[in-house]
């Protein structure tokens, strides 16, 4: 800071002036001596306290921000369970009308459309109830959210997966962690034409740990983009 600085200086020089002339000045120069370190004190105080309010300040949004980030994926995670339900009984419906639609006679072309048309969505319905379960609801919801996002870029995702209910690990470290590492693959894949966009995902548990891997290949540059796949590794 500029005032401690300033007054280190001013200070030397005072005891370099009273060293000379030590009769005649001390008296003189001591008060201000006494009055530079005063401030050099007082401003040591209060940006000290300063510096402890910032940090409360910046704890107290880091808290704020992380119990927003865990009601999100909380929330997240209820309203899939409630469209997973919602596809599971559209799906029901939709193969009960298939069923009735095959056994109309005299067979025409509308009710050959008709199956296949229901058949058709009965498959589309399957793959988007294709979502991830582990059990654990904070990382159901972020593995859930982006793997989504990974296929409306047309990026396959393979994924292995193990993890308990409960872990003694800080849900929201897990959720930040892996949701930044997947945005960042997701990106990386964006840059590369469809048959090169894969992520592989790899997720374990043990006590105390969580291990997460995330392998994708990097963008492709002109003059690589004929040669050796490149790969990047995050783990």
């Amino acid at each position: 800071m500029a005032i401690p600085g300033i007054s280190f200086l001013v200070l030397v020089f005072f005891l370099l002036r009273i060293n000379s002339y030590p009769d005649t000045l001390f008296y003189l120069e001591f008060p201000l001596i006494t009055a530079f370190i005063f401030i050099n004190m007082a401003t040591a105080f209060i940006y000290s306290q300063f510096c402890n309010l910032l940090q409360r300040n910046t704890d107290i949004l880091l808290q704020q921000q992380i119990k927003l980030s865990e009601q999100y994926y909380e929330d997240l995670s209820l309203s899939q369970q409630r469209l997973k339900g919602i596809r599971h009984d559209m799906k029901n419906h939709l193969q009960s009308l298939s069923w009735i639609a095959a056994r109309i006679t005299p067979k025409s072309r509308e009710t050959e459309e008709l199956q296949e048309y229901l058949g058709q969505l009965i498959q589309d319905i399957g793959e988007a109830s294709q979502i991830l379960s582990t059990g654990n609801m904070g990382m159901d919801a972020i593995l859930s959210l982006k793997i989504g996002q990974a296929k409306e870029q047309k990026i396959t995702v393979h994924s292995k997966i193990s993890v308990p209910k409960e872990m003694s690990l800080a849900t929201e470290d897990s959720i930040i962690i892996l949701g930044n590492l997947l945005d960042n693959a997701i990106k990386a894949c964006r840059e590369n034409p469809e048959e090169k966009r894969w992520i592989c995902l790899d997720i374990h548990y043990i006590p105390h740990s969580l291990f997460i891997r995330v392998t994708n290949p990097l963008p492709l540059l002109p003059e690589t983009s004929e040669g050796h796949e490149k790969t990047v590794d995050s783990a």
